[in-house]
Parts: structure tokens; sequence; C-alpha cells
């Protein structure tokens, strides 16, 4: 209670009228005030229970609503994932994605691409100071440099040299560039591309000066300036009219001879310390060099494969390499193995390119990489049936689980220990009733307009239903049949079936207006009229309280005041009786 009568002793006449009497007196009839709280109390509980049950049947129809949506012939997740495979690894290797196109590839390897690798005289010792001394350039020149450019009118009008390497960026390697432009829907951009046609990273035009970019650029952010690359080229653009053209196709081009590392020797330096300056020295993208000794022999190796990765190297103070052996007369001595580009036929077209892996553009949406020339495989990119598979298989699990959710909340169960009955939550809710009926019909009916000979139902498909009324997959190789022969058929079929179930599931998971969102609604503003009430009556219990504890302090204070003037009286009459 939120107060009660302060404690007294007896009434004196009126024996037991306490302050403990009236408060039990005030407690008994709070209790009747408030009786109606406890009632109300479970009634909220009953609809919370209720309510839960309601959000999950909503999770679970709408996942299985979002199964559904994933194998409609709209979808491009499954359908367009792609299984890439290799007939043969030890020949070449291949790996793709969705944009993959379905078909067989033959390969032919004729040449693997390889690094150009030189050596230097063989030595006397490899760990005794050599008496060399002097400064030598090599992975590029002395200085950065362009040669044999090519411009187009308007677009691309000239090609030069940065001084200056952003921070965290890489020189480009030495080798043929190509400013590709393209109409992009009547919007002109631009990119820069490599030997093989691949996009490099270049500052972004028209950012703060520190984001680069391999994507395609408006021309219009850079229209009549000298845009510095920010990795040590410069191109010049025109204003306009603007020509298309790609790689080979009418693109504005330049050969780049990017900057070497100076490598200082001194008299006390060895053969290994030599190579371990070349090793730990920095290098433009694509001309680092791999130092190693063999039997007595500094040994230099591109560490990028094919002919745009030439080694270089030149004396530029004192005659180090020649010395070594290493150069004779400016150019390298002893070639252990030339430059080469990988050689190679996809389906009788030859192609050549500078590397053995990572090949994304050769075939489309597939990775392809060389491992042994001389020798062919080929490549087959087919539809991935195996996450097709699962996801037929994760839709029919989870059908089945809202199946068996609804039927036990659809029906009265009887106890087999107790004889009692147990309600399902959703007995009475007739809308759920033929729920479960139209699920099995949306699953097995037959597409209209199907000949005798097509794919019309789930059964085609070795899908079946038994008599508990689960689906599963009960025929794989019919299944699997289908998928690798009929991809068009089953996806048909799948987008037929799926829209049936989906429609059959919308009237239930529909936002706001959905039958399950109208339950959970109108349960809501049941409990909130049930919280409403106990406030009501909470308030009402604490002004009945304070009435009762103000009415029973009056007859307790007026008891005792009887009590007092009649404890005089007594004791008045007492004394004259004696007197």
């Amino acid at each position: 209670m939120a107060g009660s009568l302060g404690a007294s002793g007896s009434a004196g006449g009126s024996a037991g009228l306490t302050s403990t009497y009236f408060n039990q007196l005030i407690s008994l009839q709070l209790q009747q005030v408030q009786a109606p709280i406890t009632q109300l109390k479970q009634d909220k509980s009953d609809l919370t229970v209720k309510r839960g049950m309601f959000v999950d049947t909503k999770i679970s129809l709408s996942s299985l609503n979002s199964l559904a949506l994933d194998l409609k012939n709209t979808s491009t997740s499954v359908f367009s994932a792609k299984s890439v495979s290799s007939a043969d690894s030890t020949v070449a290797t291949a790996s793709g994605g969705s944009t993959a196109l379905p078909g067989t590839y033959a390969i032919w390897v004729t040449t693997l691409a390889k690094a150009h690798r030189v050596r230097s005289d063989f030595q006397a010792t490899t760990d005794q100071a050599l008496g060399l001394s002097g400064t030598f350039i090599i992975g590029g020149a002395a200085s950065r440099a362009v040669s044999n450019p090519v411009t187009v009118a308007d677009t691309v009008t000239g090609f030069g040299t940065a001084g200056t390497i952003r921070s965290g960026q890489t020189e480009l390697g030495s080798g043929s560039y190509s400013v590709e432009v393209q109409n992009n829907s009547g919007t002109y951009q631009f990119r820069v591309v490599d030997g093989d046609g691949q996009a490099v990273s270049i500052d972004k035009a028209g950012d703060s000066g520190t984001a680069m970019t391999e994507g395609w650029q408006n021309l219009s952010l850079v229209a009549g300036t000298t845009v510095d690359t920010a990795r040590g080229l410069s191109i010049t653009f025109g204003s306009g009219s603007y020509t298309a053209g790609s790689k080979g196709a009418g693109a504005a081009g330049v050969t780049y001879t990017a900057q070497g590392a100076a490598i200082t020797v001194s008299s006390s330096d060895s053969l290994a310390k030599i190579r371990d300056l070349i090793s730990a020295a920095t290098y433009a993208e694509g001309n680092g060099i791999q130092a190693s000794i063999v039997n007595r022999a500094l040994v230099l190796a591109s560490a990028a494969t094919g002919e745009q990765h030439l080694l270089a190297a030149a004396d530029t103070m004192g005659a180090v390499l020649q010395s070594l052996g290493v150069l004779d007369g400016g150019n390298f001595k002893t070639t252990l193995q030339a430059a080469f580009n990988a050689s190679f036929t996809v389906d009788g077209l030859t192609v050549s390119r500078s590397r053995n892996t990572g090949l994304e553009d050769v075939i489309q949406g597939v990775s392809l990489g060389l491992v042994k020339e001389g020798a062919g495989a080929s490549v087959t990119v087919k539809p991935d049936t195996t996450a097709i598979t699962e996801k037929i298989s994760a839709m029919l699990q989870k059908v089945n689980g809202a199946m068996d959710y609804l039927k036990g909340k659809l029906q009265v169960a009887k106890s087999a220990t107790t004889n009692t009955y147990t309600r399902g939550g959703l007995v009475g809710e007739t809308v759920f009733q033929s729920l479960r009926q139209n699920l099995v019909t949306a699953l097995r009916g037959k597409m209209s307009g199907a000949t005798s000979t097509s794919m019309d139902e789930l059964a085609d498909l070795g899908i079946g239903l038994d008599s508990s009324l689960h689906f599963s997959i009960t025929d794989s190789a019919k299944l699997q049949a289908g998928l690798e022969s009929n991809l068009t058929g089953v996806v048909a079929l799948l987008d037929n079936r799926m829209t049936a179930l989906t429609t059959t599931l919308a009237p239930f998971i529909k936002p706001t207006s959905g039958a399950l969102d109208t339950r959970i609604t109108a349960l809501d503003k049941r409990s909130a009229q049930i919280d409403s009430r106990i406030t009501q009556i909470q308030k009402r219990v604490g002004l009945v309280e304070k009435q009762l504890i103000a009415r029973y302090g009056d007859i307790l204070s007026q008891t005792s005041t009887y009590t007092r003037d009649q404890a005089t009286a007594n004791i008045l009459w007492t004394q004259s009786m004696s007197a």
C-alpha cells in the first residue's frame, strides 16, 4: 500500500480497534479493487504468446517466400551461376563466374610466357671484396621517357613524363600504353590500358588529388588539360570533338620507359652484397629484378614474364656491370633465357599474352591459367547445377518446416498420459486452415499450356510428396538430367510453380495489410488497451487507498478521544467515591 494508519494502542472501550486492525481492513478492500489486474495481466501474457506465434509464422513464411523468389526466372543469382572446369589442370586451369558463356573451349598451349634472364661471368668468390666501385642503373633507364607517341586529333594530343610519383603509388612499368575512349550514351569517357589491354590505375580526375582509379572517367573533366597520372606518365587531352578508340583499334598510345634503380657499389662489396643491393631496390611496376647467385655467377631475372618486361641495365659511373661480365659494350653479355610471351590458341584462334596466369580477357567470364606448353586441354563452362539443386532443396525443406509448424498450431492434440486436450494457437483462425493445402497445391500444380512432352510439373524433376505432406527430391538423377539437357525448361517450370507459391504466400506476409501483420497489429492494440486498463485500475487503487486511510483514520482518532474522555471520567468518579 502507498500508506497506512499510524500505530496506536488499544481503543479502550472499543476493544480491538487499533491501527493494525484498520490497516487489515484497508488491505482487504484494496485487494477487491485491484482483483481485475491479475486477470488482465494473464490476458496480456496470452496475447504475447499468440503474438510470438504470429511473428514466428511470418518469419517462416517470409523465408520461404525469399527462397521461392530466388528460383523465379527473374532471379540472376541462381540460374546465372556457372561451373567452370578444365579437363586437364596440368595443362591449363580455369575458373569463372556468372558472366561466363556456356560452352566447351579447346585450348592449345604452344609457348608459355618466360622471363628475361641473364648472368655475369663466373667470379672467383662470392663473399669477398671485389674491389669494384661505381654506380649502375637497373630495371629501367637513368630517367623516365616517352617515345613513339600516337595521337588522336582533338582527343589525345600528346604524352610526356611527370617528375614525381605520388606517395603510396608505384611508377608505371616500361612498355606500351593506350588511352582508350568510349562513347557511353553520349558521354565520352577514357581509361589507360597496358600492352595486354588491362586497365591500369591512374589519378582520378576531379578528385582532391589522392584517389586513384582503373575505371572509365569522363573526358569533360580533363578536356584541354595535361593530366599527371601520378605514376610517371602525363597525358594531354584535346577539347573535342572526341574520337572513340580501343587498344590496337584507333586509340592513342605511347611507349613509356620507367626510371630504374640506381645501385652504388663500393670497393669492399662482395658479389653477394651486390646481389642484395639489387634485390632490395625499388622498381617500377613490372620492372622488378630477381637477383641470385648460381655457381659463382650473378643471375638477373625479370620478376615479370613477357616481351614487354625486358631487363635493362647500364653503368653510369665506373664499370661495375662491365667488369662483372653482365654487360659487354652496353649489351647483356650472356643471355640465359630470352623473354617470351605466352602463345596459345582458343578454338583455333591465336592469342598472345605476357603472362601465364590470371588471363581474364581471353574467354568471357573465365580466368585462364597456362601450365604446360606443347599440350592441350578443354575448358568447359556450364550452369552450376549444384547451386540450383541446393537452392531447390533449401526451398523444399522450408516448405516442410512451414507445413509442420502450421499443422501443430492448427490441431487439437490429445495427451496419451493425461487424457487431456491441447488446442494449437491457430485453432479457430479460419484464414490459416486452408494454407497448408494451398501450399501443396501451389507446388503440385501443372503449368498451363504445357505439352505432353514437356516438363509441366515438379514431379518431372524428380520432386515428390510423401504421405506426411513432405516434399523432397526423390530422383536426383532426373533433376540432374533436366538441368543439364533442358535448363530453359527447368527455369520455366520453376518460375511457374514459384509464382504460384509466392502468390499463395502474399496475402499472409504482405507488409501492413497481410493477414499476419493485421493480426499482430490487432494484438498490439489489445495489449495496449489492457495496459491502459491496468493503469486506470492502479490509479483507482491509489485513490481508494487514500480515501480509506482518511476514513479509518478519523474513526481511530474519534475512538481514541472517546476512550481518553471516558478514562478521565472514571478516575474522577473513583476519587469522589473515596472522599
